[in-house]
């Protein structure tokens, strides 16, 4: 068998499974298990997999983010049922981040009910929306705006949210599994995650059940990254076991 048709069988398979052993996939194309690791390694570098200790997880096929107006709609009642999960983390007073995400556009609608909230987001829309109520000192990172998305991202928001400290970051991302965590599609927004949940006290994760088992070319956490996952309903047993191995609140 040719590597171009080993590596047709190797992602046919894993479509369907999402996830494989290199040696459940020895057997399944009649290869040597160091044939197998070759043609994983050339499919990581495409971006059509990801390595993971002794196998391989499929990377969903996504070619583009959504914009803000699609996401703002897909799945709106679970993410309202999620931002009212999230509510009685927050207290008056608080300094609080929030990324460009939908879900937390729903729960920054909330913050009229608390006073003294200082926000910094990498949302433009948010910004706007929310610099219409008193309640809530609002600031923006700098930096280039992502087309269609409304979130800013690079060197110069990363620099900025470093000039900052927060009692809890809410964020959200595109997919989570229960071996390789959190990921999303788009690689800089990711980074920016990461410098805010690196200057926050807590990481609160808000996504709903449309997202359970899908996997994207980036990891934005690992599991010991979080303090909540928030969700509509409960996610698959493998989700549930990674929380409870590290330590991760789970509310749903």
């Amino acid at each position: 068998m040719l590597s171009y048709e080993r590596r047709e069988e190797i992602m046919n398979y894993l479509s369907k499974q999402k996830s494989a052993t290199v040696e459940e996939l020895s057997r399944k194309i009649f290869c040597s298990p160091s044939t197998v690791r070759r043609d994983l390694n050339a499919l990581q570098e495409e971006g059509q997999v990801r390595r993971t200790r002794g196998g391989v997880i499929f990377v969903e096929k996504d070619t583009y983010d959504p914009p803000y107006s699609s996401r703002m709609i897909d799945h709106f009642q679970e993410k309202q049922q999620i931002a009212g999960y999230a509510e009685p983390l927050i207290e008056d007073n608080m300094t609080l981040f929030m990324d460009s995400s939908s879900t937390c556009a729903c729960l920054a609608r909330k913050l009229k009910n608390f006073k003294n909230i200082k926000l910094l987001t990498n949302s433009p829309l948010l910004v706007y929306e929310l610099s219409q109520d008193s309640n809530v000192e609002v600031y923006c990172a700098g930096g280039k705006i992502h087309p269609k998305t409304n979130t800013l991202t690079g060197g110069e928001a990363c620099k900025f949210i470093m000039q900052f400290h927060s009692d809890i970051f809410f964020t959200s991302c595109r997919g989570i599994d229960g071996q390789t965590g959190p990921t999303d599609f788009i690689g800089e927004a990711a980074q920016v995650k990461s410098f805010f949940a690196m200057n926050s006290k807590k990481t609160a994760l808000l996504i709903d059940s449309s997202k359970f088992n899908h996997i994207y070319n980036y990891n934005t956490f690992h599991f010991s990254e979080l303090d909540y996952i928030i969700c509509d309903k409960a996610p698959d047993s493998s989700i549930i076991k990674a929380c409870k191995q590290n330590q991760v609140e789970l509310i749903y």
